[in-house]
């Protein structure tokens, strides 16, 4: 005869024991798992799209106050293109037409026509010398041609007549040859005295007043032509097989803030034994004078 604690105790292990086998039974199941997780995807779909819903709603109420977010996007297609490699180097400014003036001849300076800043032409007279020595000289030389012409033509009337002496006829007519020669470098002479600009340019600078002495070998002005320039840059030798005439070269003046694009001129042919380095030379224009 069986007990009633017995009998609960059976109970409890039944109960326990059917327990297992259902847990068994559904771990061992993969349709059923398989079916758990479609059931939670789809509600979590549900969720999502109320969400979603939810947000465009408050969206649409917000308007135009709702910062979004933007990045713009541009799309280029891959090309292969030149690769360009630079080096930096400091070059100075200068031009073949910076030309110092001198007279041809000594003499005191009677007038200047010209003063510092003046844009003057080839051929413009910048100041005059004391020609005054040189005119009398001239004056004295045509009154003397004049005597020497009159006796030529008289000793060759009477050649022409078989009168008188060859010699006399071929030393008049010598005579007035050399007052001729001689008049004609007096009147260089004068010319020399007036001193002209060489080239178009602007008179940078006058070195000498009215009044002084001037010659060949004192400057009297200096007169500078900037509508064509060159660079001149110093390159270390090891770019002497990189760099060429012709190759492109950007050069920067930091004071004027000026960006300018060119070619080289020419490269040196000769490296300096001191600072190992070539030169190279860039022509420019500069027809705004800003260089």
């Amino acid at each position: 005869m069986k007990t009633p604690i017995m009998t609960r105790t059976i109970s409890i292990l039944i109960f326990w024991i059917l327990i297992f086998l259902m847990w068994g039974c559904s771990a061992n199941n993969p349709a059923n798992d398989q079916d758990l997780k479609k059931d939670k995807l789809e509600e979590y779909k549900s969720q999502m799209t109320d969400l979603k819903k939810k947000i465009e709603d408050l969206e649409n109420e917000l308007g135009d106050d709702m910062p979004v977010n933007i990045v713009n996007v541009e799309v280029s297609e891959l090309r292969p293109s030149l690769f360009e490699q630079f080096i930096e180097a400091i070059g100075n400014v200068s031009t073949d037409q910076n030309v110092m003036v001198s007279p041809e001849t000594a003499g005191t300076i009677e007038s200047i026509r010209i003063k510092e800043g003046d844009k003057v032409t080839k051929g413009q007279i910048l100041a005059r010398l004391s020609t005054e020595s040189i005119e009398q000289s001239i004056a004295e030389a045509e009154v003397n041609l004049q005597l020497a012409s009159t006796m030529y033509e008289r000793r060759k009337n009477l050649w022409e007549q078989n009168v008188g002496s060859e010699v006399e006829f071929l030393q008049a007519e010598s005579n007035m040859n050399a007052l001729k020669k001689r008049l004609q470098g007096l009147r260089a002479q004068l010319e020399m005295a007036v001193i002209k600009a060489p080239l178009n340019g602007i008179v940078d600078q006058l070195m000498q007043n009215q009044g002084e002495m001037a010659g060949p070998a004192i400057p009297f002005a200096r007169v500078v032509n900037l509508e064509q320039v060159y660079i001149t840059a110093n390159v270390s030798e090891k770019y002497l097989t990189k760099i060429k005439a012709g190759d492109s070269i950007s050069i920067y003046f930091p004071v004027l803030d000026l960006l300018k694009k060119d070619v080289i001129f020419r490269t040196s042919s000769i490296i300096d034994p001191d600072s190992r380095t070539f030169s190279l030379r860039i022509n420019l224009t500069n027809e705004d004078l800003r260089l």
